[in-house]
Formats: structure tokens, C-alpha cells, sequence
């Protein structure tokens, strides 16, 4: 991409696991680290990039990235696994005035939360086997949006046998 016209490429001098850990949320860049992401990277992206950078912390090896145990529904609407995340993360978090979706554990760790949604549609794997749709209809009964459409994604190598 360095060579391609309308594109800087800004090397990262530490650990970053790019996407993984950088959600953007309206005007906040919810930005993981302590897994694969180098703490010292949140002042980079902090200068480089146009957005208010929110540091998170996931709790082991087993959520290596942030969108393993946060995903980004709507920029006023947030799905987490609060058991992925420290104490301090929870906190920062539950303080962003946004709304909060509980997933389990074991929802989770089947990819629940690594989604892609444009604040209508929310595309996820079909190894998830809970309902989205339940947890849609308490976040957008209460919202003024459209209630999401959601979407499993139809790659069976990532359904479990």
C-alpha cells in the first residue's frame, strides 16, 4: 500500500496487532493491548489517528485480540465478554455511556464477538449457537434505530462439527 497514491503508511515501532485490536466507535478507537498489542502503541495511534483512543485489557492468551472480547454493533452500542476483560477495562468500558450487550464466555470463545456490523446488519460466524436476535431485541427496543439485521455467516469450516 506504501506505493499506492492517497495512502500514508505509518510503520508501528512496537507490537500491533492491527485490526484486531483497534475498534473504531463513532469518535472512540477502543484500542486492546497486553496480548499481541504493545501498550506503548496507544500513544501512537493516539497521535496518528483522528480518534480518542480507549485502552483495554484483556485478561489472557485465550482473548488475543480485543475483538475477541469486544464487538462494535453500532457506535452507541457495544457486545462484550465481561469475563475477557480486567477490572480497570470493565470500568472504562461501562463509563463510555454507550450500550452494553453481556455475551458469555462460551459464546465468545466461539468468535461471537469477532462480527462485523454497519449498525443495521451484524454479520457473524455460524459457530455462534446462541440467539443474536434475543440480545437485538433488548438493545434496539430501546433505541430509535431500525433493530439490527443479523446475519451468521455461511463459511462452514467455521461451524463446529
Amino acid at each position: 500500500m506504501a506505493d499506492r497514491p492517497g495512502f500514508e503508511v505509518i510503520e508501528a515501532p512496537h507490537a500491533f496487532s492491527g485490526q484486531g485490536d483497534a475498534l473504531a466507535c463513532g469518535d472512540l478507537l477502543l484500542t486492546g493491548y497486553g496480548q499481541r498489542t504493545d501498550e506503548r502503541m496507544l500513544g501512537v495511534l493516539a497521535r496518528e489517528l483522528d480518534y480518542e483512543v480507549v485502552p483495554l485489557r484483556t485478561v489472557s492468551p485465550r482473548w488475543y485480540d480485543l475483538d475477541l472480547a469486544v464487538g462494535v454493533v453500532a457506535p452507541d452500542t457495544l457486545a462484550y465478554c465481561p469475563q475477557a476483560l480486567d477490572a480497570p477495562s470493565l470500568r472504562t468500558l461501562r463509563g463510555l455511556g454507550v450500550e452494553l450487550i453481556d455475551v458469555s464466555v462460551e459464546e465468545a470463545a466461539r468468535f461471537a464477538l469477532n462480527l462485523v456490523s454497519d449498525g443495521t446488519t451484524v454479520t457473524m460466524t455460524r459457530a455462534c449457537r446462541a440467539s443474536p436476535p434475543h440480545c437485538a431485541t433488548e438493545v434496539w427496543r430501546s433505541s430509535s434505530s431500525p433493530r439490527p439485521n443479523w446475519r451468521r455467516a455461511a463459511a462452514a469450516s467455521a461451524a463446529p462439527p
